[in-house]
């Protein structure tokens, strides 16, 4: 069986290249640095603040209508699935500033996470 065929992917059900490519791109990028950089002392690691409740994106849109029903659903979204800017942000800092992270790891609510 060759694994780096796309022969298999079917039976790994609905696989999506565009939302996997991010993350090999993170992958490889975390995995390589490290070598470049062996002989100093830096540690190198892939941290995801996760989905995160900001108003990054509050002025794309002046329809009025338009604004109050992506509001509205935002703020329902926001309510079930994201992290407020305080916990995106402790997942950076713990990456940034830990004595337990290891180089080549990624790391997803403070521990390690899996890609």
């Amino acid at each position: 069986m060759n694994l780096s065929s796309d022969d298999n992917l079917p039976a790994l059900g609905n696989y999506n290249y565009l939302l996997a490519l991010p993350y090999s791109r993170m992958t490889l990028f975390t995995k390589q640095l490290p070598k470049v950089l062996a002989n100093k002392n830096i540690i190198v690691a892939a941290a995801h603040p996760g989905f995160v409740n900001s108003q990054f994106c509050r002025d794309i849109v002046n329809n009025p209508v338009f604004n109050f029903l992506s509001n509205f659903a935002m703020y329902f979204i926001s309510t079930l699935f994201t992290r407020s800017g305080t916990e995106g942000a402790k997942i950076i800092l713990f990456a940034a500033t830990d004595d337990s992270i290891k180089s080549e790891e990624y790391y997803d609510s403070c521990a390690v996470g899996v890609v």
